[in-house]
């Protein structure tokens, strides 16, 4: 829930391991989303680091489009 608008709704998208360019269909959809559902206030990007390679983010083209639709973004690195 946003806060700010208690009928609205902020989405999280989760991704584990190094996240290349496949994923930029997908910050196209999310970013559309925002702009045309009012009931959906943010759209937040989620990194976790993969169990079983150990790598963890984004590619720089992802932050870049990230960045572009002005998609907030966490890396969580686990120790």
């Amino acid at each position: 829930m946003d806060p700010n608008n208690p009928l609205a709704v902020i989405l999280h998208e989760a991704k584990e391991g190094f996240v290349t360019e496949r994923a930029l269909k997908q910050i196209e959809r999310d970013a559309a989303i925002r702009v045309r559902d009012d009931n959906v206030s943010e759209v937040v990007w989620h990194f976790f680091m993969s169990g079983t390679t150990g790598m963890v983010g984004p590619s720089q083209e992802i932050l870049d489009a990230l960045n572009h639709y002005n998609i907030p973004y966490y890396i969580h690195i686990t120790a």
